[in-house]
C-alpha cells in the first residue's frame, strides 16, 4: 500500500471548511499504526501527533503474501522484517523512526495480546525515544488484563463477529496503569 495514498488523504482533508490543518492526527490499530507512523515520519507538515492501538514498532511483510513489502514509498517497499513472530528490537532496517514523529504520541495495549507483542512494541517505542533524545511527549496506556482488541478505541463501533467463529484474541478489562515518556 503506497503511504502517498494517505498523504493525498490528508492533504484533501487539510483544505476541507472547519478542519484546522496543524491539528490533524492520524490513528491506527494494530497493522494500522505501521502505517499511521509512516505517514507520520515521512508526512510531518501534514502530521502533528499520532494515536496507537496494539502498535508495532516496525514495518511486517505483506498479508498473505508473506515475504513482500506491505508499504510502499516512492514506489519502493518499505523496509521489511520477515519474521513476524520476533521479539521486538531497537535497532534495524525494519525499525519505524519514530523519534521522527514531530508530535504527541498516544499509545493503548494489552499485556495478554494474542496476536503479537503490542506492550513489548509500544515499551520498544519508548526506549527509542529516549535513545534518540526524543522531545515529544508520548503516553503508554498499557492493560495488563487486555488483549490485542484494547485497540478498538470507538466504543460504539459494532464489533461484530460471524456466529461459529472463534477469535484468537480476548478484549480483557483491568484497571489502568499508564507509563509516561
Amino acid at each position: 500500500i503506497p503511504i502517498e495514498y494517505f498523504a493525498t488523504a490528508l492533504t484533501w482533508l487539510s483544505h476541507q471548511p472547519g478542519v484546522d490543518p496543524h491539528r490533524m492526527y492520524v490513528m491506527g490499530s494494530s497493522r494500522g499504526t505501521e502505517a499511521a507512523q509512516l505517514v507520520a515520519i515521512h508526512y510531518p507538515d501534514l502530521v502533528h501527533g499520532v494515536i496507537l492501538g496494539s502498535p508495532s514498532n516496525r514495518a511486517n511483510f505483506s498479508y498473505p503474501e508473506q515475504g513482500a513489502a506491505a508499504w510502499t514509498l516512492d514506489g519502493k517497499g518499505v523496509p521489511t522484517e520477515r519474521n513476524f513472530g520476533a521479539a521486538p528490537y531497537v535497532n534495524g532496517p525494519a525499525v519505524l523512526q519514530d523519534e521522527l514523529i514531530r508530535g504527541p504520541m498516544l499509545m493503548v495495549c494489552g499485556g495478554l495480546d494474542s496476536e503479537w507483542y503490542g506492550c513489548p512494541f509500544a515499551h520498544a517505542i519508548i526506549t527509542r525515544l529516549r535513545l534518540h533524545h526524543s522531545t515529544d511527549k508520548a503516553v503508554l496506556y498499557a492493560y495488563p488484563n487486555a488483549g490485542h482488541a484494547v485497540c478498538n478505541f470507538d466504543p460504539l463501533y459494532p464489533f461484530w463477529v460471524p456466529a461459529g467463529t472463534k477469535l484468537s484474541f480476548e478484549m480483557g478489562k483491568t484497571p489502568l496503569s499508564s507509563s509516561v515518556v
